[in-house]
């Protein structure tokens, strides 16, 4: 008797979804479908540790958020790189 494998499922999380929502939260802009980082106007007054822990805390909440999905790692990545490049402003 021969087994057949079971299939894999494969889930994935909407890189579009995520942008979308950090955008009703301040974080981007959506300019002609192209998602721009903008300064977050409520860490202007921390200072930079508190202001990196606010970040990493975001991240993190998105890493646990989408746990489940095969791409997690992906989109935290890109919206780390993102997120940090206006630290860089």
């Amino acid at each position: 008797m021969k087994k057949t494998p079971a299939p894999k499922i494969i889930l994935k999380a909407s890189t579009k979804l995520i942008f979308e929502k950090a955008t009703l939260h301040g974080f981007f802009k959506n300019r002609n479908d192209k998602f721009i980082a903008i300064r977050v106007a409520r860490c202007v007054n921390l200072n930079h540790l508190n202001i990196l822990r606010y970040y990493n805390f975001v991240i993190y909440s998105v890493f646990n958020y989408y746990s489940f999905a095969d791409n997690k790692i992906f989109c935290v990545i890109l919206l780390a790189d993102l997120i940090f490049h206006v630290l860089e402003l």
